[in-house]
């Protein structure tokens, strides 16, 4: 007999508790079983517990190259519940791959937990489903171990596949009620196996398991993909700014979790689509904002931050990315700095030839207690094309000069409240002023259209001031002077000071 109690060091690792949420996990009813008999459940007890060494995330499917299934960390538990769910072992030749759950009143519970069950408590979803992008869905099972009923009895090894021998589920299922007093638990062990009418064995799919007390996981059955030979291979670049480290496309290999792959490492201008996409090959479920990416330029082995200027598309909206899932991002590069949309987020114009790199997803985290921490994946590329044209927005409506600074306004009645100050300064004078480059004078119109206009001016102008709205100012600070409390930077040569008022 096994023991029944969990080693709390467990249950720290793979537990979750109340609270959590899965933002792109819809509710689903559960379709009962077309079955014509079951197998009933012994009066005898069975105890169970997790291998010595603990239960598994993942495993690797023998008789394949690279393929892997995973078990994800559960969501929407009940208050005053932890649940512990892993693999005790993946599938041999003797047996299917195994899955232990336990579920466990918190000793802390003010009071007894009363815990809706099926007829194998805790788990009596027997049936996850995947949905498919055409609509349909496909099935993976769980079969219980029940007391007194010997293993052959209930699966049967065909063609490489492990399969239900015995239907899976009651064809009426019936939900009771379990009590479970603080530091109570009820657990039980599970064989995972592949549908009768499916070819292959653990079909890859994402399959959604609800418990009948809510809670829900998924198992992930993927084909690890290794990431493709890089033209960078030998590329030693600094990690990107702001960020503890990167993800590098180019040093990613055959074990590596998580990559970011450019579908071409090459692209040419006036006007192209870089392809990128993020993939999750970890035994975890990430979770990711996808409107968060950030393009960059290296110029004299320094990093320029280039775009986006704006916030989050969908105000920090995250979505989860299951193993062997991806996510993917395409950008609309341009030479004309005024091609792009200023609605269309995902258009960057005013880009020259050079190397860039691309961080996405630009926040990432995992769900349980692990922490990947502030390193995103990110690709290099290369831009081929002419340099872009630095002239004027067109913006400007009319211009005044007052004691030597000239006055660029960008409204008749000269009523915007927002202003840009920039004045010319000697190099000496600034020996920490931080190097901006094209594409970023090319971004943010105030700053290009104030910097157009002081170089052209004639003998007598030394600054100008240039009058617009606040949210023109915020895209002018945003990366180049997050603090917002001026910035003196070089420039083509020169050297400038920029404050706002």
């Amino acid at each position: 007999m096994r023991r029944r109690a969990l080693l709390a060091a467990l249950t720290a690792s793979a537990s979750a508790t109340a609270g959590c949420s899965l933002p792109d996990d819809s509710d689903r009813s559960r379709e009962p079983f077309a079955v014509s008999d079951t197998t009933a459940e012994p009066t005898s007890e069975m105890t169970f517990e997790p291998p010595a060494d603990g239960v598994s995330r993942g495993f690797a499917v023998p008789g394949y190259d690279d393929h892997r299934v995973a078990v994800t960390t559960p969501t929407a538990i009940p208050d005053d519940v932890a649940v512990t769910l892993g693999f005790t072992a993946g599938p041999t030749t003797e047996a299917p791959a195994g899955v232990y759950v336990r579920v466990q009143a918190l000793p802390s519970a003010d009071a007894p937990v009363e815990l809706p069950v099926g007829s194998t408590p805790p788990l009596s979803a027997y049936r996850g489903v995947h949905e498919t992008e055409d609509g349909g869905s496909r099935p993976m099972f769980l079969v219980p171990r029940r007391a007194g009923v010997e293993f052959d009895a209930l699966v049967r090894r065909d063609q490489a596949c492990w399969r239900p021998k015995l239907p899976v589920g009651p064809e009426d299922a019936t939900t009771g009620t379990r009590t479970l007093s603080p530091g109570d638990a009820v657990e039980r062990e599970y064989y995972l196996v592949t549908p009768w009418a499916s070819d292959r064995c653990l079909q890859p799919g994402t399959y959604l398991f609800e418990a009948d007390a809510g809670w829900r996981f998924s198992v992930c059955s993927f084909d690890r993909e290794p990431p493709y030979d890089s033209a960078y291979a030998d590329a030693d670049v600094a990690s990107l700014p702001g960020f503890e480290g990167t993800r590098w496309y180019h040093d990613a290999d055959a074990d590596t979790d998580l990559f970011l792959r450019p579908r071409s490492e090459q692209v040419g201008l006036p006007s192209t689509t870089a392809r990128f996409t993020f993939r999750n090959q970890s035994y975890r479920r990430v979770r990711v904002d996808e409107s968060v990416w950030a393009l960059y330029k290296l110029v004299d082995d320094r990093w320029h931050p280039i775009a986006p200027l704006a916030g989050s598309a969908n105000d920090g909206g995250e979505r989860a990315v299951y193993p062997g899932t991806t996510s993917t991002l395409a950008l609309s590069l341009h030479t004309d700095p005024d091609a792009p949309d200023d609605d269309d987020r995902r258009a960057v114009g005013g880009l020259g030839q050079g190397q860039y790199a691309l961080a996405y997803p630009a926040t990432l985290s995992p769900a349980g207690p692990s922490n990947y921490g502030n390193r995103p994946t990110a690709a290099l590329f290369t831009v081929v094309g002419n340099p872009p044209r630095v002239d004027a927005t067109g913006a400007v409506d009319h211009t005044t000069d007052r004691d030597g600074v000239r006055h660029l306004h960008t409204t008749a009645d000269e009523s915007a409240v927002a202003t840009l100050h920039l004045e010319r300064v000697q190099r000496d004078d600034a020996p920490d002023a931080a190097p901006l480059v094209t594409e970023q004078v090319l971004q943010r119109d105030a700053l290009r259209n104030a910097i157009v206009e002081l170089r052209a001016a004639t003998t007598g102008v030394d600054a100008v001031v240039y009058h617009t709205e606040p949210d023109d100012i915020a895209r002018t600070v945003a990366w180049i002077d997050p603090d917002g409390s001026g910035l003196t930077f070089t420039y083509d040569g020169d050297a400038y000071a920029m404050t706002y008022g």
